[in-house]
């Protein structure tokens, strides 16, 4: 409910500047007159890279959230103004179910790490994360990213304890479909390593790779879910690189564009943890979820527990890279926020009696929901803007 409700929160006037880029892309996606054409990307008018005519269009998104966008905007129908609205309408739907989808990933997670109550309480955590239910209402392509990398994060655990073929195989195609969502997700790719490293029996202090084959099938999986997700990313390479160049040249702070001049100034990775306490996630969550995160990392350094140690491979890669860039949007942690909060909710389900893990639980799940209230409560609200 709190990620379904209000998705009309703008009146429909597309009030967020990627959202609108994304549509605009999106309307214009049709089926090829001539099958063949779908090969040719400069005639192709499936492919995102390239406008009417031929010519390079900025597109650094994945391709995936935007197909299935076009896809479903397509069956409900309708012509005109009635069409774009609800090809709005659909982009946010399906931005709310893959943030709903998340919550169960993020149970699972938290349920293999450390049990089922910490399972049970990560979920509820997650539900009520405001920069999660922020990000549904937009038909954007972070909710995508955090669902497939929260998903894959849970099968490299799984990997990790019980060296299954088909949770890495599975795996890899999570990562592939999270780098079909945004090329961010090619950060998975340190955990898969990770996960898939182990000690020598012959030399205990040596690593080695422990199934190479296995780790060759988890790549390919990925490759295979990325060609499939994001087919002009290798038919019509040049402006998708140019695209994600450009993009990444933003985030490090090479473009001086007027929207980044915000975080001129700000701390890397500190400034991050400052909105999500202020704004993002509230105190409380902001709190558990890091205490979560230094108590598990020196766990996994007195135990040396493979499973803990892949999922905080993801935790901090995402963080040391990605939040110490010179752009720091909010949202560019949201694929790391599942890990965070089931990593909190394993610190506060751990402590031995019941009645301290209830009382901890509460302090960070009960103003947390109220927060989520207020936040959905303000959605229903008009614009500002209007």
């Amino acid at each position: 409910w709190l990620r379904f409700s209000h998705l009309d929160w703008d009146s429909l006037l597309q009030l967020h500047p990627d959202e609108r880029a994304i549509l605009f892309v999106a309307e214009d996606i049709k089926l090829p007159a001539r099958p063949l054409d779908v090969l040719r990307p400069r005639l192709s008018p499936l492919n995102p890279l390239r406008d009417e005519l031929g010519a390079p269009q900025p597109y650094p998104y994945g391709h995936l959230p935007l197909y299935a966008h076009t896809a479903t905007g397509w069956l409900l129908g309708g012509e005109g103004d009635a069409a774009f609205d609800r090809l709005t309408l659909a982009g946010r739907a399906l931005s709310a179910l893959a943030s709903t989808l998340t919550l169960a990933a993020t149970g699972l997670l938290a349920r293999r790490l450390y049990g089922p109550l910490a399972g049970l309480l990560a979920a509820a955590l997650g539900a009520v994360a405001v920069l999660s239910v922020q990000q549904a209402h937009f038909g954007v392509v972070d909710t995508w990213l955090a669902l497939f990398s929260t998903l894959a994060v849970w099968l490299l655990v799984r990997r990790a304890e019980a060296a299954q073929r088909r949770d890495s195989l599975f795996a890899g195609v999570s990562i592939g479909l999270a780098m079909g969502s945004k090329i961010t997700g090619a950060l998975l790719l340190v955990p898969l390593l990770v996960a898939h490293i182990s000690r020598s029996k012959q030399h205990p202090r040596r690593l080695a790779m422990a199934d190479a084959p296995t780790l060759a099938l988890a790549l390919g999986g990925a490759v295979l879910a990325f060609a499939l997700a994001n087919p002009y990313a290798l038919l019509d390479p040049v402006p998708f690189l140019q695209g994600i160049s450009t993009q990444m040249g933003m985030a490090a702070g090479a473009l001086d564009w007027p929207f980044t001049r915000q975080y001129a100034g700000t701390l890397p990775l500190l400034y991050h943890v400052e909105q999500q306490a202020r704004w993002a996630l509230g105190l409380p969550l902001t709190v558990a979820a890091y205490a979560g995160l230094i108590w598990a990392t020196i766990r996994a350094v007195q135990t040396r527990r493979r499973a803990l140690i892949v999922a905080l491979v993801w935790a901090w890669v995402m963080l040391l890279v990605v939040g110490t860039q010179a752009v720091k949007f909010p949202r560019y942690l949201l694929p790391v926020i599942p890990t965070l909060i089931a990593l909190g909710a394993g610190l506060l389900a751990s402590p031995g009696r019941g009645w301290l893990r209830g009382a901890l639980a509460a302090l960070v799940l009960v103003p947390t929901a109220l927060y989520a209230l207020a936040f959905v409560r303000m959605l229903a609200q008009p614009h500002p803007w209007l």
